[in-house]
């Protein structure tokens, strides 16, 4: 694991904690993700793209569950739930696809 890939997951667990935070204290996860998020972009750029995917999904999720479930009119536990699980599924996706990679060459 190289410095692109730990400096991805320590912004992907930032993320993960603004996104947990994110209906409780809404400053938490704004000063989080404003953090986060460029950090994650640039190791995006350098090649980190699985990490960083999943980092920049949960600090959108964390700004957008409270719009959302203001336009949606459902709950934002129900919101925040949703958007949980179809990140570790995605998670998931990008895991065996690693997996894949790895073990083909």
């Amino acid at each position: 694991m190289g410095a692109k890939e730990v400096v991805a997951l320590v912004v992907l667990l930032f993320s993960l904690l603004a996104f947990s935070v994110g209906s409780a204290a809404f400053h938490g996860a704004l000063a989080l993700t404003i953090f986060s998020t460029p950090i994650a972009l640039v190791t995006l750029m350098l090649g980190a793209w699985r990490l960083s995917s999943l980092a920049i999904y949960f600090g959108g999720m964390a700004w957008l569950s409270l719009p959302l479930s203001n336009h949606l009119q459902w709950r934002i536990d129900y919101i925040l739930l949703f958007s949980f699980l179809v990140g570790c599924v995605l998670g998931a996706i990008f895991y065996a696809n690693y997996r894949r990679t790895v073990s083909a060459t």
